[in-house]
């Protein structure tokens, strides 16, 4: 968590304004002397999970009520949400569905005095809490040893001991490319689930994070974790695609400076992930210490094909002649796989019968649809979807 008194950030005056606004707002619900921090979304769902709701109070005359079950649940969408963890009030600052605030969804307040109190209290949740055991991604084996060898192995204490002796850097740089489908999401699903279970950090950055960090000037502070850990950058074709062919070179040209300006951090592992080709990615990229390794994610071969289908659940297994689902999904990405599954499980519903020929001809229809319908605009743009944090994910990756 980071935080900010009231000679807080002067960027914009009206952002700047709400922030006094709620800062006012916390000291009228009767919590002292307080400060504005921000916090992940993992961090938030711990604290509006383990502590009590008290009242939903207006920011500077305003408050927005809301029908959907998760704002119902925080008391609204724009407003400042009094909650209590054992003895200490805070507030949860509701900015959602502001598009200027869209950075600042995850601000909090509370009393000068309890701040450290209530972070260790968050903490000791965090250590307490069963983390899922998440099975490795169906990757080849040399694919995944490199990714380990070059994140969680890296990460470890002993490994970052070693390299400050000899004066190296503790930081990496990693690049997923691909098609979509073929396993860079599992793969950061997977390492979130590792991070968290030993204790370390994680960020998750989206190009609509990316877009408001460049029109606030505070791409820097993407780049910034509290300890060791790893940073994902997730689908940023913004940031990635060639600056001669691509619209937003002025967000990439900023986006390389603040990769460069950063005080190098120890212990940090810097993840991309995009669907863009090689020979599309910006050729600034190439230069040592920003990608250090790069992992292609190809279509998955037969042997992975086959393991993926035996994940499945054990009836449509018994069922289906997996040697012909198999020779019969050439070509198929992951993705593409889990849908045949579910059309497959929908023609046993509708039918009582495990009919992969059916499934078959129903995914073909599908994807003559998809392939004769007109194409929208492809990739991130200023109205993608949020994304702010990979949940047990789809972080999506």
């Amino acid at each position: 968590m980071s935080s900010c008194r009231r000679s807080g950030p002067h960027t914009d005056k009206v952002r700047t304004g709400l922030f006094f606004d709620a800062l006012e707002a916390a000291e009228s619900a009767g919590i002292k002397n307080p400060i504005l921090f921000t916090l992940g979304g993992y961090m938030r769902r711990l604290l509006v999970s383990h502590s009590r709701r008290l009242e939903f109070l207006p920011i500077n005359g305003l408050i927005v009520r809301s029908w959907m079950k998760q704002a119902r649940k925080l008391g609204g969408t724009f407003g400042l949400g009094v909650r209590q963890l054992s003895n200490v009030k805070f507030a949860l600052i509701q900015f959602r569905n502001a598009s200027l605030f869209d950075e600042h969804r995850q601000l909090a307040a509370v009393g000068h005095d309890d701040y450290t109190k209530l972070y260790r209290a968050v903490l000791r949740i965090a250590r307490q809490r069963q983390v899922p055991e998440v099975p490795p991604p169906i990757l080849s084996d040399n694919v995944f040893r490199e990714i380990k060898r070059n994140t969680i192995d890296f990460l470890h204490p002993d490994r970052l001991q070693t390299l400050r002796k000899f004066g190296c850097r503790a930081k990496r740089g990693l690049l997923f490319v691909g098609p979509p489908g073929n396993g860079k999401t599992t793969m950061c699903r997977w390492l979130f689930y590792e991070c968290h279970r030993l204790g370390l950090e994680v960020q998750a950055i989206t190009a609509d994070g990316l877009n408001t960090a460049h029109r606030y000037n505070s791409l820097e502070e993407i780049f910034s974790i509290d300890g060791n850990g790893i940073i994902f950058f997730d689908d940023l074709d913004i940031a990635l695609a060639d600056r001669t062919s691509s619209f937003h070179a002025d967000v990439q040209s900023a986006f390389l400076t603040a990769m460069d300006g950063i005080k190098v951090k120890e212990g940090v592992v810097i993840i991309f992930t995009t669907n863009l080709p090689l020979d599309r990615i910006d050729k600034a990229f190439n230069r040592p210490g920003r990608f250090d390794v790069v992992i292609e994610f190809q279509k998955p071969t037969a042997e992975l094909r086959r393991r993926h289908i035996l994940t499945w659940h054990k009836d449509i297994v018994s069922n289906i002649d997996v040697d012909e689902v198999v020779a019969g999904t050439d070509h198929f990405s992951f993705a593409e796989l889990d849908e045949f599954k579910n059309l497959l499980v929908l023609e046993y519903v509708e039918s009582g019968c495990w009919d992969w020929r059916k499934a078959c001809e129903r995914f073909a229809r599908n994807r003559d649809l998809v392939a004769s319908s007109p194409r929208g605009q492809f990739g991130f743009h200023p109205t993608a979807l949020e994304m702010t944090e990979m949940n047990p994910l789809p972080m999506e990756f």
